[in-house]
């Protein structure tokens, strides 16, 4: 065997032992990291990522302009899963929504916590403020509710509670908020009477300005932008904006 064919050998032999010995320089990953923490849940939105461990703590990594990680700072990128601290480090976390850089999650007994982009007043905190990195508990009129469930989109932001009522703050260009007005923002969570006051509602769904409701006894309301008739009110509603929430008819 001449001597380049040993150099030959040698190199195949020795990447083999480093592969089997799992310290190869471009194959090393700290075996402990994440080893021993079970995910129930990942979300992911704008580069922005999140995940649920199964005793209820939330990691996030990614994009991080508007602080929307929830980790003290604004430094972008984050390469790797970090927990999420502040205000929700002891508290199981049994939900989380994230949009336009906006996160917003839900504590195991019903309270909500949001922080990132908060230009429209969607976070909730009475203000359009400075972006906000680190969680921090929504109040004011929800305060004392518990919620059971939460739906965001395009900086419009929903709680849906255990009593089936719904509440809406943040962006409202279409009326998409529901409260019979548009174009103004709300900064703090209000409830959404016109139309279902009365009604108990078991989910809520909101997409591109237009915002959906199922009742209890499965009717659906839509309501806020209606262009290409995407809320599906037929001719009774001849708009491109409805702002307050209106039955959807189904033919039979």
């Amino acid at each position: 065997m001449n001597m380049h064919h040993f150099k030959r050998l040698f190199y195949s032999l020795s990447f083999i032992l480093c592969l089997l010995a799992a310290q190869c320089p471009n194959n090393t990953r700290d075996s402990n990291s994440s080893s021993n923490i079970d995910i129930k849940e990942i979300v992911s939105n704008n580069g922005s990522t999140f995940a649920i461990s199964e005793d209820g703590k939330v990691y996030a990594w990614g994009l991080n302009t508007f602080g929307q990680l929830g980790l003290s700072t604004t430094d972008n990128p984050q390469k790797t899963p970090k927990q999420v601290t502040g205000e929700i480090e002891h508290i199981a976390i049994k939900a989380i929504k994230t949009s336009n850089g906006s996160t917003f999650v839900l504590s195991q007994d019903g309270k909500l916590y949001a922080w990132g982009n908060n230009a429209f007043g969607q976070l909730g905190f009475d203000t359009k403020s400075e972006p906000q990195n680190t969680p921090r508990q929504v109040i004011d009129e929800i305060k004392s509710i518990a919620i059971k469930a939460i739906a965001t989109s395009n900086n419009s932001t929903f709680a849906l509670s255990t009593e089936g009522k719904v509440y809406a703050w943040g962006y409202n260009e279409h009326g998409e908020l529901g409260y019979g007005t548009k174009g103004e923002s709300q900064n703090t969570p209000k409830q959404v009477t016109d139309g279902i006051e009365k009604t108990e509602i078991i989910e809520i769904s909101t997409d591109g300005n237009s915002t959906f409701a199922i009742s209890k006894g499965g009717k659906v309301y839509a309501w806020g932008n209606n262009e290409d008739n995407i809320l599906g009110l037929g001719n009774d509603i001849n708009s491109d904006e409805v702002i307050t929430p209106q039955q959807v008819l189904f033919e039979q």
